[in-house]
């Protein structure tokens, strides 16, 4: 069996490249010191099984660790036993989960990721860490708490949303990759969840209507980036059939309806449950709107709006709606 590495910089470029490598060197002690000064590595990309078991296994201190990318098709279960030392780099902030081998299947439960973590990794109880799964589904175990959930809607099956289903109670927030789409049987048994809902890509309104219409009552907080019509159509729509709502975020938002509103001619509908408001829009930054006319009549017409936020961004950022 060989392996390859590749040494590059933090900005992509290539230091230095080794192919054709044995596995019984890669797992040798001093084989990442041959390689790169440890107290120099900020970013790592390392297969589960090979590498980064040698590494745990001689305690190797990474100080200036940030990012851990492991190549996996599924963690160890049991943990207790696979590894009687662990990784210490505690700058770490970002912990990637890649599946290794493409027509595997990929899977994990939450449980057995966070004893894993535990017992592998150690790090300064200060840092926060966040957790990414490429390409690795979550499969339904033991209920723990979980405050953010990232899905690719097109990937994710049957099995995955009984999972989010088995934990919705303590989900803060799910947020919908890819094509928007709730299966049929599984929205109806939603009704527990009462986080953020968001989306990535531009949403009809009317679908996402038509696909929330089994938690329309219980929902809290919609993050959403309309694909068609105008505020005048969509925003009564939405206020019509999420009367509970509590936060709404609208991204790609078109300024011209704020300067209706700072005007007298549009008035935003009345949302007796609505306490923020946040819209992102897009606009040519040669031409700034004066948008506190409309803020200010939004929040006096609206008694129970708490919060008002309007934020211009150039229009090939909206594209990146995950980042608001």
């Amino acid at each position: 069996m060989t392996g390859c590495v590749v040494v590059t910089t933090v900005e992509g470029d290539l230091i230095r490249e080794f192919g054709r490598l044995r596995v019984s060197y890669i797992e040798s002690p001093s084989f990442l010191e041959e390689v790169i000064l440890s107290n120099r590595l900020v970013s790592l990309t390392i297969p589960l099984a090979v590498g980064f078991r040698t590494l745990c296994e001689q305690a190797y201190f990474l100080p200036k660790l940030t990012t851990l990318r492991l190549l996996l098709n599924a963690l160890p279960d049991p943990v207790a036993g696979w590894s009687t030392r662990a990784l210490v780099c505690p700058k770490l902030s970002s912990l990637i989960l890649q599946r290794e081998v493409e027509d595997a299947d990929a899977y994990i439960s939450l449980p057995v990721l966070k004893a894993f973590t535990r017992m592998v990794i150690a790090r300064d109880v200060t840092e926060v860490v966040e957790v990414v799964l490429e390409d690795i589904r979550l499969v339904e175990d033991d209920p723990c708490d979980l405050l953010s959930l990232e899905i690719q809607a097109e990937d994710c099956d049957e099995q995955c949303w009984l999972a989010i289903l088995h934990q919705q109670a303590t989900i803060r927030e799910l947020f919908i990759w890819g094509t928007f789409a709730i299966p049929p049987g599984i929205l109806p048994r939603l009704s527990s969840f009462t986080g953020n809902l968001r989306t990535a890509l531009s949403a009809n309104v009317s679908d996402v209507v038509a696909s929330l219409h089994g938690i329309s009552s219980s929902l809290r907080s919609l993050l959403l980036r309309p694909s068609v019509g105008v505020p005048e159509e969509y925003l009564p729509i939405l206020r019509n059939n999420f009367p509970l709502l509590q936060k709404l975020t609208l991204t790609g938002f078109a300024p011209d309806y704020l300067h209706l509103i700072a005007c007298g001619k549009e008035v935003f509908p009345p949302w007796a449950s609505l306490r923020e408001v946040r819209f992102c829009c897009g606009i040519n930054e040669q031409t700034p709107l004066d948008v506190s006319g409309a803020t200010q009549k939004l929040l006096a017409a609206n008694k129970f709006l708490t919060a008002v936020d309007v934020q211009f961004v150039l229009a090939y950022d909206l594209c990146l709606d995950h980042i608001f």
